[in-house]
Order: C-alpha cells, then structure tokens, then sequence
C-alpha cells in the first residue's frame, strides 16, 4: 500500500543520513500523517450510524489537527523561514563579524 511505501522511506532515511533532507522529510510526513489522518477521519466521520468506526472518530480528528500544528511549525522553520541577517551578508560576500556595521569583534565601536 502506499503508506507502507512512504513509512518504509521514512524508516530507510533513519539510518541512510546522507540522503537526508529537510523537504524530502516534510513531503513524506505530509503523505503519510496528515494526508494519512485526514483521509481516515473523513471516512470515519461518513460511515452510516451505529458502524463501529464512527465511535472513535474523535481520535482521527484529535490525531489530523496534531500532525495539521506539527506540519505547519515545519513550514514555518523550513518552508518559509527568512534568511538571517548574517545569511544575507555571506551570499553578498560581506563580513559576518559586525565590521559592516561599524562594530570589531569585541562589539565595540571601530576606531577611524
């Protein structure tokens, strides 16, 4: 099944550290947590009244909001994250240390 292919990915990148990457991580988690959850909270919520599945329906929906706040943390910290100032200053070749500011190492002001 799918899931069973993406787990097994996920259980393969473990120990596989080199092939390791932070979207290759967030697009598994996506398929198989939250779309996973989702989908089986949707059909756990649908079934005809009195099925068994639809008694514990309230997990699916607990467990579908969980992995939703995890995913969008991971979004925020990977997808969508601002370079830093000191990124910014490395991809212009500027110096990292302050200097450009006005400032040396030890966090006073340059003397001219």
């Amino acid at each position: 099944s799918l899931f069973f292919y993406f787990s097994s990915w996920l259980w393969f990148f473990q120990y596989a550290t080199s092939w390791r990457s932070d979207k290759g991580f967030g697009a598994t988690f996506f398929a198989t947590r939250l779309v996973w959850h989702l989908l089986g909270s949707y059909n756990a919520l649908t079934v005809p009244k009195g099925h068994p599945v639809g008694a514990n329906a309230w997990f699916g929906v607990v467990s579908s909001v969980l992995h939703l706040h995890w995913f969008s943390q991971w979004c925020m910290k990977y997808l969508f994250k601002k370079p830093s100032s000191t990124e910014n200053e490395k991809k212009a070749g500027g110096e990292t240390n302050g200097a450009a500011n006005g400032v040396n190492g030890n966090g006073k002001a340059k003397e001219t």
